[in-house]
């Protein structure tokens, strides 16, 4: 198949799994197992019917609503959450919408769902189309099964942090250069036995990121990034290493195949780039020193730009959290005041600012930040606790004041020195095919195949 019927065909398989993967916000994780057939009597394919919208008459199941018909596109998913709740709270770990709005139930060790046989067109999604491979929601039409497994894809053993999306030149020397394992390619010796899920990456991608963590500090590593949809890399010195080919604006995708925004807990970087993570706890790996506090004027601001924001939704780069809402602000704060000081070290910036209690701010110059003369008005926290000299645990307490750091680890890649952007020699599509090939400096990484993806 030529490389345009390729890019061709998985940009339709993008569109699909795109627009159907992040549709509703449920409560219990689960993942499509696929279409099966069942049959009525004794023997179901799962035999606990624990849950309907279909029949008011079933008085021990009854949900209390009926199947919506004339909004069926979002009623679907939000029935396979339902279904996915009742089947938690019952102790089931599989579950099957069938009849449109039949949910039925059993135990992975116990059932097996697909003893009737795969039927693909025998389960529908949006507009009653029927089902595709890559379609995240469906439900099965009568006498069959849409079929979900009920799974835990949170990260109890190990905290991490995303640090954001970089290039990978991969020329030596690599960002980072160990290859840890992979999901997708069963021919290198480092293949985990799992394969990418294209159709839960919402649900993979989590899991995913948290297995490569788990990889990392068994060797000892603290950064590591994903690449390609299913590559884990590390290295011995990634936390200097990280970024040396710099930042890639766009070039990684979050669990919603969208382009990674920065309130995006997990993403994954494409073909050429990490995303990369920091596993949290110890000393930053970046050297700051405190410099003092001087005065804010909100009309000329000194320090203007907002480059991490964890103080104000309306305000630029929201990353998600509050740092005054916190439990333990002196506890918090040096890994908030690491992720300032790594940011901008990855852009060259010598000196920011942190006022308003978690809003990290940068001039022009190196000098700026002094323009408007000293201040008394920087604290720890919310505390009137002064800052006392060589704090790190000091900012501003709101607009008018800036605490000042100075980031001193040598090698920062100024900005204007970042690489072009390289040429794409894998594809262009979002989710690979199957026969494109790359090649790379890491011998694990030769003749990359990009494996079958269909389910």
């Amino acid at each position: 198949m030529t490389a345009i019927l390729w890019l061709a065909f998985f940009s339709i398989i993008h569109v699909t799994a795109a627009g159907n993967i992040c549709r509703i916000d449920c409560k219990v994780q689960f993942v499509p197992r696929g279409c099966y057939r069942d049959r009525g009597g004794k023997s179901r394919a799962l035999p606990h019917y624990i849950y309907n919208e279909r029949d008011p008459r079933v008085k021990k199941n009854y949900g209390g609503r009926r199947i919506d018909w004339h909004n069926w596109d979002e009623y679907y998913p939000g029935f396979a959450c339902r279904c996915a709740e009742v089947a938690k709270a019952q102790g089931y770990d599989l579950f099957g919408v069938q009849f449109y709005g039949e949910c039925w139930a059993g135990h992975s060790r116990l059932q097996k769902y697909d003893k009737y046989g795969k039927n693909t067109k025998g389960c529908i999604e949006d507009s009653f189309l029927t089902c595709t491979p890559y379609s995240r929601y469906c439900a099965g039409k009568q006498w069959h099964n849409m079929v979900y497994q009920i799974v835990d894809a949170t990260c109890p053993k190990i905290n991490f942090e995303r640090v954001g999306c970089f290039r990978d030149k991969h020329k030596p020397p690599r960002p980072l250069p160990d290859y840890l394992f992979n999901d997708r390619d069963p021919s290198i010796d480092n293949f985990s036995g799992k394969r990418i899920d294209w159709r839960a990456w919402d649900i993979y991608l989590p899991e995913f990121a948290c297995r490569c963590a788990e990889a990392a500090k068994k060797a000892n590593h603290t950064f590591f990034g994903v690449q390609f949809y299913g590559e884990c890399w590390s290295g011995k010195d990634s936390h200097l290493t990280y970024d040396i080919d710099g930042p890639k604006q766009g070039g990684c995708i979050n669990q919603c195949y969208e382009p990674c925004a920065i309130n995006n807990k997990f993403c994954a970087g494409r073909n050429f780039e990490n995303f990369v993570y920091r596993i949290v706890g110890g000393s930053c790996e970046v050297d700051i020193s405190p410099v003092g506090c001087y005065k804010e004027d909100v009309a000329t601001p000194a320090l203007g730009e907002i480059f991490h924001n964890e103080a104000a939704p309306d305000k630029p780069n929201f990353a998600g959290t509050m740092i005054q809402s916190v439990d333990n602000y002196e506890a918090y704060f040096p890994d908030f005041l690491c992720k300032c000081a790594r940011k901008a070290r990855e852009n060259g910036w010598e000196y920011f600012g942190v006022r308003e209690l978690g809003l990290c701010v940068r001039g022009y110059s190196p000098s700026d930040y002094a323009q408007h003369g000293p201040s008394q008005q920087c604290f720890v926290g919310n505390s009137s606790i002064a800052c006392p000299n060589g704090s790190k645990l000091c900012s501003g307490l709101n607009a008018e004041a800036n605490y000042v750091y100075k980031v001193t680890l040598p090698g920062v890649n100024p900005v204007g020195d970042m690489p072009q952007d390289i040429p794409d020699e894998r594809t262009k599509a979002d989710i690979p095919p199957e026969t494109v090939m790359r090649s790379q400096s890491h011998p694990k990484a030769k003749a990359r195949s990009f494996g079958k993806t269909l389910l």
